[in-house]
């Protein structure tokens, strides 16, 4: 063969090794663009968790503000024995009258029901401490079995036995 002439065998294998350079390229293309769609859903789907993520705390940060005052007043500070063993006796009924839940434990020092386990429920705890002196102060404390559609439902009605808590105890104690 004179030099430059191709044989059929050297053309077929020019075919085979153009083609496979052609469908690497093209698979090596469609792997860059898979990524970059992956990468811009990624970055979609991220946008729209902080989206609602704002959206969740502009919805609740009032509720939510409001609970934790009622949580910071939901206790009672008492001066005496008597008075401290009265508020407390209170506290014991007002749990029974305000929780779903049955009281679990009954001590001179705490009261808690079972946890809640419907969606909605609330389940309610107080501790009595001990302050100087015969003084004490009890503090309700409030939990809720929260699920996607009950949690503003568990928000409200934490609120609502915390808020009322030392109002009952306090028209009790007069």
């Amino acid at each position: 063969k004179p030099d430059g002439v191709i044989d059929r065998d050297q053309i077929a294998q020019i075919k085979v090794t153009d083609l496979t350079i052609v469908t690497v390229e093209s698979k090596e293309r469609e792997e860059r663009e898979t990524r970059k769609v992956a990468q811009e859903g990624a970055e979609a789907a991220k946008k729209e968790k902080e989206k609602e993520k704002e959206d969740f705390i502009r919805k609740f940060a009032p509720l939510v503000a409001a609970l934790t005052e009622a949580e910071r007043k939901a206790v009672i500070s008492c001066r005496d024995k008597a008075t401290c063993d009265k508020a407390f006796s209170l506290t014991q009924i007002y749990i029974t009258q305000t929780s779903d839940q049955k009281i679990q434990i009954a001590t001179d020092t705490i009261i808690e029901t079972y946890n809640p386990t419907e969606e909605g429920k609330i389940g309610l705890a107080a501790t009595r401490t001990p302050g100087r002196g015969t003084s004490a102060s009890i503090r309700l404390s409030a939990t809720c079995k929260d699920g996607i559609f009950s949690l503003e439902l568990c928000l409200v009605r934490k609120k609502g036995a915390l808020a009322v808590f030392p109002l009952f105890i306090q028209e009790k104690l007069k």
